[in-house]
């Protein structure tokens, strides 16, 4: 009697988690157009990147996310998926992915989803743009979460022990996502969605900063927030 109340237990907690990570896997786009401003990239922008080095194979932990990884593997895998479609490539600008990382930070913390931020300065792309210093002609901005562990949509998996964010889905352990792994699964998220899409393959920006944060989900072990923003 005890196991068959244990086993129960189980499968209830289980459906409990998938239906919080279907929940958590949205996005949203915006687009703003304000007056024309010269501007000065940091990055050069190329079709023949190199691929992603060992760096980006670290684990995505719920404390200390590096915007920095996050940023340039979320670069890679848009100018990837543009020069795959013959747009020409983003450069990066550190301004963009600063002002990218605030925004993902101020959702996760403070627990909205949105292009429209409750923090005062900060309400809408032009003003977070604005206060970050950017000069843009326009700009547009890409927002989704997922879960920090790699756990597949539609996968059963199975409560280990959550307090040590141990779970196994198919007899394996359930890892977190690499900075690799996070940014090539955000851009697919955002590819396969027709207003992202737009955004993502739009011939008219010329650069690009993303940004991510950690919402706490205890059941999961934390979601990830991520925002990007386009310029030309």
């Amino acid at each position: 009697m005890t196991n068959r109340k244990f086993n129960t237990l189980l499968m209830i907690v289980s459906g409990f988690l998938l239906a919080g990570c279907a929940q958590s896997s949205r996005s949203q786009s915006n687009i703003v157009n304000v007056e024309a401003a010269a501007f000065t990239n940091n990055d050069s922008a190329s079709c023949n990147g190199q691929p992603l080095d060992a760096r980006f194979d670290r684990p995505v932990l719920q404390n200390g996310f590096d915007n920095q990884l996050f940023d340039a593997a979320v670069l890679h895998y848009t100018n990837e998926r543009r020069c795959a479609n013959g747009v020409p490539p983003l450069a990066g600008d550190q301004r963009l992915q600063q002002v990218a990382g605030i925004h993902s930070e101020d959702m996760a913390t403070r627990r909205f989803f949105s292009h429209t931020s409750p923090v005062p300065g900060r309400e809408t792309l032009r003003d977070r743009l604005r206060g970050g210093g950017v000069q843009i002609r326009s700009a547009a901005e890409n927002i989704a979460t997922r879960p920090r562990l790699q756990i597949a949509g539609g996968q059963p998996f199975f409560v280990v022990d959550s307090r040590n964010c141990s779970f196994t889905s198919q007899g394996k352990p359930v890892e977190p996502h690499t900075y690799n792994s996070l940014a090539e699964s955000f851009v697919t998220q955002w590819e396969n969605s027709p207003g992202h899409r737009e955004n993502l393959f739009n011939p008219q920006f010329t650069r690009l900063g993303s940004g991510g944060g950690v919402q706490p989900n205890p059941e999961i072990c934390g979601d990830i927030v991520a925002t990007q923003n386009f310029a030309s």
